[in-house]
Order: C-alpha cells, then sequence, then structure tokens
C-alpha cells in the first residue's frame, strides 16, 4: 500500500476518532441541561423557586491543515475545529417572581431582591425567599420546614408558650405586629455575589467564600402575599425540544463517524 495512502488513512481515523469525543462531549452537555431543564419545570408552581442556567463552554479550537504528505509547516490550512463543550456553570436566576396575594396572615414575600434570615443546623444559619411562616407549639415564628425565622433581635417569638396566638401581620418594612403590637423586625440579608450561593433543599440556600458575607437590607416586604416561581413554563419547554434535538443531532454524528472509521479499517486498510 502506498505510504501517502497509510498516511491518510490514519489521518482520518484520528480525524473521526477526536469526532466521536466532540460529539459525546456534546451529549453529555445536553443530557445535563436536559436534568436542569426538567428540575425547573418540576418546580414550577414551588413558592418562592429560582430557575437555574446552565452556562457552556466550548473546548480551545484546533487549526488544522492537509497535510498529503507535507510537513504541518508547509500544509495548507483548512480552517479551525471544535473539540467538544462541557457544563461551564449552573447558577440561579434570581429574578423576582411574580407575587400572589394569598389572604394568609403568616405568608410574606419580599417584593426586591434579598432574603429572610432562619436558623439551621447546630448554630447556623440559612436563607430563604420562601414567605410561607407558621407558629411553632412554642409560639417561635418557623419557616414550612419548622426553622426558626430571625428577626433582627434574634429568633422571633409571636406567641407565650400555652397562650392563644393573636393575629400576626406584617409592615412593609418588615415590621412583625402581634395584635397590633410591633415585637420585632425580619432580619433581611444580600449578597454581593448570590449567584455563589449553595442549595440546601426545601428553599434554603447557604453562604460560602464565593457569595461573600450576609450583608443586611431593607428589602420592602408584601403581607398575606407570596412568591411564586420565575419559571417561564413555555421557555422552559422550548428548551427541552432544543435539548433533545441537539442531543439527537450529536447521536447522528457519533454514529456516521463510527460508520465510517468502521469502513477505513475493515475496507481501505485491507492489504491486496
Amino acid at each position: 500500500m502506498p505510504i501517502n495512502l497509510v498516511k491518510s488513512i490514519r489521518g482520518g481515523a484520528v480525524d473521526l476518532i477526536r469526532g466521536l469525543y466532540t460529539s459525546a462531549s456534546g451529549m453529555l452537555v445536553e443530557s445535563i441541561r436536559a436534568d436542569v431543564t426538567a428540575n425547573n419545570l418540576a418546580n414550577v408552581n414551588t413558592v418562592a423557586f429560582k430557575q437555574q442556567r446552565a452556562a457552556v463552554a466550548a473546548f480551545p479550537e484546533m487549526l488544522i491543515y492537509r497535510i498529503e504528505g507535507r510537513q504541518p509547516a508547509g500544509a495548507p490550512a483548512i480552517g479551525t475545529l471544535g473539540t467538544g463543550a462541557a457544563i461551564d456553570e449552573a447558577s440561579a436566576d434570581w429574578t423576582v417572581g411574580p407575587l400572589q396575594h394569598t389572604g394568609r396572615s403568616l405568608d410574606v414575600a419580599l417584593v426586591e431582591s434579598g432574603f429572610f434570615v432562619v436558623e439551621h443546623g447546630e448554630d447556623g444559619v440559612a436563607y430563604t425567599r420562601d414567605g410561607r411562616f407558621n407558629i411553632s407549639a412554642d409560639g417561635w415564628l418557623v419557616d414550612s420546614m419548622g426553622n426558626r425565622v430571625l428577626g433582627t433581635a434574634g429568633p422571633i417569638q409571636v406567641v407565650a408558650p400555652g397562650a392563644t396566638p393573636g393575629s400576626i401581620s406584617f409592615s412593609d418594612d418588615g415590621g412583625v405586629y402581634v395584635d397590633g403590637n410591633r415585637v420585632d423586625e425580619l432580619q433581611r440579608v444580600d449578597f454581593e455575589n448570590p449567584r455563589a450561593l449553595e442549595r440546601l433543599g426545601q428553599n434554603l440556600w447557604q453562604a460560602n467564600e464565593w457569595s461573600g458575607e450576609a450583608v443586611p437590607v431593607a428589602a420592602q416586604v408584601r403581607g398575606e402575599s407570596l412568591e411564586r416561581s420565575n419559571v417561564n413554563l413555555v421557555s422552559e419547554m422550548v428548551t427541552m425540544i432544543e435539548v433533545q434535538r441537539a442531543y439527537e443531532a450529536n447521536q447522528r454524528v457519533i454514529q456516521a463517524h463510527d460508520q465510517t472509521l468502521e469502513k477505513a479499517v475493515n475496507e481501505l486498510g485491507v492489504v491486496r
């Protein structure tokens, strides 16, 4: 077999294998995007849920040449070839969701950016925008998971142990009123980089070194209301269709490369 033909077969096989890896990385990206989109769709009715966005980063491109027996330095350039992609990050979209009036006195929503603060774990705190509050058996204001809600003076006790709960309301500046008397103010904080906050589940978030420390803010609140999810159902359905089509396209590319590689190995590589 001529040497140049052998080189061409070897070079073509390398390009095919590279194409397999490139398409496989694309399938992995679309698989993760599908998971993110499915999670968004599953939480379209979850109070104060923040949809996730997956950012895709391309691998470095390579300049390819038509060698044909020549050295790369003297070979004509064909163009650039992508080498794949990967998920760079999956971060939350902190756009404020629409507010819904519930008429329930213990419901409260943040009108703007910011977070409520609740006790979580041993001597720890977590952050949430879910304002579905309740009163615990011992008279503390708690979130939907039973974590004590923090005010500017610490955990907020709205009812004395064993006493009958009175009327509870919230003012626009975060004030907590029991039978018309102001007992505390909801602690509200924000972060320099909220995109870096970690999800703890159950609508709770945790700060870290990348998010920065919690800074008190005077975020406006609205009583008898809740923030709805900021997931756009139509947009997420369109994204899911795009993801499926992109996944299938990469799948077809892999099948085409596999068939071509099989022909190159079993037919062109046979010594006659």
